[in-house]
C-alpha cells in the first residue's frame, strides 16, 4: 500500500511539473479525473489483504491490549490499554481518527513510551491527571493542544514536560506526529 501512494505522489508531481514547463498538454484536473479510481483499487486491495488481520474493536469500540503495535490504513482507532508494555506502545494510521485513553492504564516503573503517527485525521490522547508526562508533538498542517498550550500552522511543534517528570517513579513519554489534522493531549 505504501508503495502505491509513493508512486501516485511521484506521478502527481511529474504531472504538475510537466504541465508547468509545457511537457504535457493536460491539466492537473484532467489527471485526477482520469486516475482517481486507482486510489479505490488500492484501498480495495488493502482491505482484501488485511481481512485476515486481528480486529481491534470490542462491542463498545474500545480495545484492551498489552504492548502491541496497532496499525491501520483507513478508519478510526479507539484504544484503552490495560497496561503499557515495557517496550512501549505504537499506533500508526493512514487516515481517520485515533483516540488513546491512558487514564486507567497500569503503568510500569520508569518511562512508559507511547508513539503515535497519523497521516490525516485527529489524534486525541488522554493522560491520567496524577502521572507526570512529557510530550513532543508535531503537526504538518493543523493545531496542537496540550493542557491549554497551543501550537498551530504549517509545521507546528509543541513540547510539554511536567515539573515533576524527571524525578517521578512512573511517567509517560508521548511522541505524536500528524500530517494533516489536530493533536489534543488532555486529562480525563
Amino acid at each position: 500500500m505504501r508503495w502505491f501512494f509513493g508512486i501516485l505522489l511521484i506521478l502527481l508531481g511529474f504531472t504538475i511539473l510537466g504541465n508547468n514547463v509545457g511537457w504535457f498538454d493536460f491539466s492537473l484536473g484532467e489527471f485526477i479525473h482520469k486516475f482517481w479510481p486507482l486510489i479505490l483499487i488500492a484501498i480495495g486491495i488493502e482491505q482484501i489483504i488485511s481481512h485476515s488481520r486481528k480486529k481491534y474493536w470490542s462491542e463498545d469500540k474500545w480495545t484492551d491490549f498489552c504492548g502491541e503495535k496497532f496499525s491501520r490504513t483507513v478508519g478510526d482507532l479507539h484504544l484503552r490499554p490495560v497496561s503499557i508494555d515495557t517496550c512501549g506502545l505504537k499506533a500508526d494510521q493512514g487516515a481517520g481518527d485515533i483516540t488513546i485513553d491512558l487514564s486507567s492504564s497500569v503503568l510500569h516503573e520508569g518511562e512508559n513510551v507511547v508513539h503515535c503517527n497519523l497521516g490525516m485525521g485527529d489524534l486525541e490522547i488522554i493522560v491520567p491527571a496524577n502521572v507526570p508526562f512529557k510530550a513532543s508533538c508535531t503537526a504538518g498542517i493543523g493545531d496542537i493542544h496540550i493542557l491549554g498550550k497551543r501550537g498551530d500552522g504549517f509545521g507546528a511543534k509543541l513540547e510539554h514536560q511536567d515539573a515533576d517528570y524527571t524525578n517521578a517513579d512512573k511517567k509517560i513519554y508521548l511522541v505524536a506526529k500528524v500530517g494533516l489534522g489536530d493533536i489534543r493531549v488532555s486529562h480525563p
